[in-house]
């Protein structure tokens, strides 16, 4: 287990409540994330006040075909590590059903959207179908894009105000490896 630790200073607005968002990462995967407030005083911001929040449970993955490779990597170490349940179309859809009610039934019911984005899935129409449906149906902050190549493709204009973050794979492999998968 990593800890971490920070000083927050407020120099504007000595007394009131800060309201700050706290993510937890690992290798570029986002776990957790918390809101907290944080209760300042001119007496030098002793009062604290403590939020704690869920980790991501079931974190939905959006992916193109191609690269299901690196879906898969991920999920081999989220699994092995009881990390996370990465949820993905293959992982749940079964013969028969319903590709649009599934995957929304799926996205609705996540605690985050993992979008892995590369060429292939600006290119992909079934990523920009979920990532429309994410972006219409859940709440701010629930897209969390990563890439994990250079040249990145320049994200769509409705994703232009939220950060992709790069992800290190042979750091994913050297962990799926050594966890036995």
């Amino acid at each position: 287990v990593d800890a971490s630790s920070f000083i927050l200073r407020v120099n504007k607005n000595p007394a009131g409540p800060v309201t700050m968002v706290v993510r937890i990462l690992w290798h570029g995967l986002i776990l957790a994330e918390v809101n907290a407030t944080v209760q300042t005083s001119h007496h030098g911001g002793r009062e604290s006040a403590r939020h704690w929040g869920a980790t991501f449970a079931k974190i939905f993955a959006s992916y193109s075909r191609r690269d299901i490779e690196v879906v898969k990597l991920f999920n081999a170490v989220t699994s092995a590590l009881a990390i996370a349940d990465l949820r993905w179309d293959l992982k749940f859809l079964r013969p028969g059903d319903d590709w649009e009610e599934g995957i929304g039934r799926e996205i609705l019911e996540a605690d985050s959207f993992q979008l892995f984005w590369s060429p292939a899935a600006s290119e992909s129409s079934n990523v920009k179908k979920e990532w429309m449906f994410a972006l219409q149906s859940r709440e701010k902050g629930f897209i969390k894009p990563i890439y994990w190549r250079e040249p990145v493709p320049s994200p769509p204009p409705e994703l232009g105000h939220i950060h992709f973050g790069r992800v290190e794979l042979s750091s994913w492999s050297a962990m799926a490896a050594s966890s036995g998968s």
